[in-house]
């Protein structure tokens, strides 16, 4: 672990397979649970972190950093995409294809410990990624080919049973006071209404009307974030850019996308300040600012970012591990030996 710049070493090689809560095991290559907490002890901004760090690996691992226990839990199993409640209760997770003539790999539920709760019809390769939670973890919302090959938004619970279906939109992302935000491409509803913006979407990339397409969502509070990639016979690509859309005023400005060509995916922090984006040409995710603060020592490129649940806290993945940023003095540990490709925050 680096602490301040400084190194300290810490060797978080404890693998603790789907275990129950609270149980540890120490193998010859890892630390006792008692040993990581010493260890931990030494960094006064880990000791203010709550909750739990999900993560999947460049080899799609899973794992998660139990900050309030002060030890590391890997799953098992292979899934290259993993979207945890905010709760921290349950885990949507996509497995990987297994070897034919076996069956496609399906969205699975998993629980607290990453162990398989419930198997969802649905087939992991025909889901659109991210799949957004509401806000009071009650349903997962994802994006899944239907008959057809039309696209449809599912609500699917944490017994992953599918509540509703909702045809012809995707992109699903979840607004503060639970409005479920979607796009059929060219429009963006939440919940029912058509929002009013389809001359500014074109004006962001300079298209003409009808020549975009809206590839992402994200939303918090009383912004919403949407991605806008140029489109031309049916080929989405660059130039693309971010909208920032304020619900109360309806005002908007574009960002310009400056790496990737267009954004695939967004993420934004608990306050609307600070949003990413990851490029439609790299998975290398970029940090932009939007009236926070954001202090000079955090990377503006990364391979992931998450807020903590209250916004203080961001957590940044990056080839050597995890690292966790206090976003007032921008102090920052960083959690090595992980490899994350993806990381998530929860309570």
């Amino acid at each position: 672990m680096r602490v301040g710049g400084a190194t300290v070493v810490l060797a978080l090689a404890l693998a603790i397979l789907a275990l129950a809560p609270g149980r540890a095991s120490r193998g010859d290559d890892g630390p006792s649970q008692s040993q990581l907490v010493e260890l931990w002890e030494t960094s006064s901004l880990l000791r203010s972190a709550h909750g739990a760090l999900w993560w999947v690996d460049s080899n799609c691992r899973i794992g998660r950093v139990v900050l309030d226990e002060r030890r590391i839990v890997r799953g098992t199993g292979n899934h290259c995409g993993l979207y945890p409640s905010p709760d921290g209760r349950t885990a949507f997770a996509t497995q990987t294809d297994p070897d034919p003539p076996s069956p496609p790999g399906r969205v699975v539920v998993l629980d607290a410990a990453m162990r398989v709760r419930a198997i969802t019809h649905i087939r992991a390769d025909g889901v659109f990624p991210p799949i957004a939670w509401s806000p009071g973890s009650v349903v997962g919302t994802m994006c899944s080919l239907g008959e057809g090959g039309r696209p449809e938004t599912l609500l699917v619970d944490e017994g992953g049973v599918t509540r509703r279906r909702l045809g012809g939109v995707c992109r699903p992302a979840y607004l503060t006071d639970d409005a479920l935000a979607t796009t059929d491409d060219q429009n963006v509803l939440v919940g029912e209404t058509i929002l009013q913006i389809q001359p500014e979407l074109a004006a962001a990339i300079h298209s003409r009307p009808g020549g975009y397409s809206v590839e992402a969502l994200a939303g918090q509070r009383d912004t919403l974030l949407v991605s806008v990639a140029h489109l031309e016979d049916s080929v989405v690509g660059a130039p693309g850019a971010v909208l920032v859309y304020d619900r109360r005023s309806g005002a908007t400005k574009a960002v310009a996308v400056r790496r990737g060509g267009y954004a695939k995916e967004l993420g934004i922090s608990p306050d609307g300040g600070t949003f990413w984006y990851r490029g439609g040409g790299t998975n290398e995710a970029i940090l932009v600012s939007n009236g926070g603060v954001v202090p000079r020592s955090v990377p503006r490129a990364a391979r992931a970012y998450t807020w903590s649940p209250d916004g203080k806290l961001l957590a940044v993945a990056v080839r050597e591990g995890i690292q966790i940023y206090d976003l007032t003095s921008g102090e920052h540990v960083t959690i090595d030996g992980l490899d994350p490709a993806r990381v998530s925050w929860t309570i």
